[in-house]
């Protein structure tokens, strides 16, 4: 348990426990070459008059170390946070999933769920968040619109979004929506003129042992290929992607021949990749790659090579810490750097 000096007030006692939580955790001990020592020097001597200050204090610590994934969460976006994955009451929402575009700096939707509340009044993946929507301009994180979004059954929220140097306004209404881990379906193969047909397969790779239940089953209704989407995939949890990854994993075979050993080994195989998968998608992707399982096609992957947790301080806000990095089979670090691809129009 990490101890904090009972001499200091409130406010620098919160930032103590972030700067000694971030000196434990965080992945580069260089600390962005920061003198870490000098930065608690600097940070928890001085004297906050409330605790919105502090709070201010641990983001500017926290943005010395360079890391756009380490940052600090209010006690009201841990909670948020927190309830997603903990609540037993199932939370309302408009069904899009956003990451952060690195041109922009804006919010940018990646995905949106069929049939959802988003759907129905015309968003559309690709949208940016209009600079001129105070809680969602240029500096927001995708988490704090998430938060935004959210709330009771039947409530409405107004957004504004950008698309082709247009803004528009939209009302919508939140829904109580069920998560669809992995979808699937069977699609004609245009070579045979539909005497074969390949399963196009799209699943967040935190669904391991659905993804297989999924293959499998497709398998029995002639499904001859495997198509695994992970378009849009901005990750999820990280074990599950390297257990889907191990999957007859040691079985030795080239990009789209069909095998002899499992679910997933049976059948010719691609990944279905663009800019948003990132993350445990990306590992998924990459050790299929590396291990000559299945081809890579689509566009450029993101390039997050990176592993976080999540710290919550005694006052109730929390830090997301990076605390690891990883390489692919072959050792390669896809940090900042994409995968390698075929591009779709070869």
């Amino acid at each position: 348990m990490l101890k904090v000096d009972a001499t200091l007030q409130e406010e620098s006692r919160i930032v103590a426990e972030a700067w000694k939580i971030l000196d434990k955790a965080f992945v580069d001990k260089t600390f962005n070459g920061n003198d870490w020592t000098e930065v608690r020097k600097k940070y928890v001597r001085t004297n906050y008059k409330n605790t919105a200050e502090a709070y201010a204090a641990i983001r500017e610590m926290t943005g010395l170390l360079g890391d756009r994934f380490t940052r600090f969460l209010t006690p009201a976006q841990y909670e948020t946070l927190s309830n997603m994955y903990t609540s037993e009451t199932p939370q309302a929402g408009v069904g899009v999933e956003m990451a952060l575009d690195p041109e922009s700096n804006q919010i940018k939707i990646v995905s949106v769920v069929p049939s959802s509340p988003a759907e129905k009044v015309g968003v559309k993946k690709g949208d940016l968040s209009s600079r001129s929507m105070t809680c969602l301009s240029g500096g927001s994180t995708p988490d704090d619109a998430a938060s935004l979004l959210r709330g009771e059954d039947g409530s409405t929220v107004n957004i504004k979004l950008e698309s082709k140097g247009k803004t528009r306004e939209l009302v919508l209404t939140r829904e109580i929506l069920k998560a669809t881990s992995v979808s699937s379906k069977l699609v004609p193969s245009p070579e045979s003129n539909r005497s074969r047909r390949a399963e196009s397969l799209s699943c967040p790779s935190r669904a391991s042992s659905q993804v297989l239940s999924e293959a499998k089953a497709l398998r029995t209704q002639g499904a001859k290929a495997l198509l695994l989407d992970l378009r849009g995939n901005l990750g999820g949890y990280f074990p599950a992607g390297v257990d889907l990854a191990k999957v007859k994993i040691d079985v030795p075979v080239l990009a789209l021949t069909s095998t002899q050993n499992g679910a997933l080994a049976e059948v010719s195989l691609a990944v279905l990749v663009d800019h948003n998968t990132a993350s445990a998608a990306e590992v998924l992707t990459a050790a299929l790659q590396d291990n000559k399982r299945a081809g890579v096609i689509g566009e450029q992957t993101y390039g997050k090579g990176l592993v976080q947790t999540i710290a919550r301080l005694q006052d109730g806000s929390a830090l997301v810490i990076t605390v690891a990095k990883y390489r692919t089979p072959l050792g390669q670090d896809i940090n900042k750097v994409s995968l390698l691809w075929f591009p779709l129009d070869r």
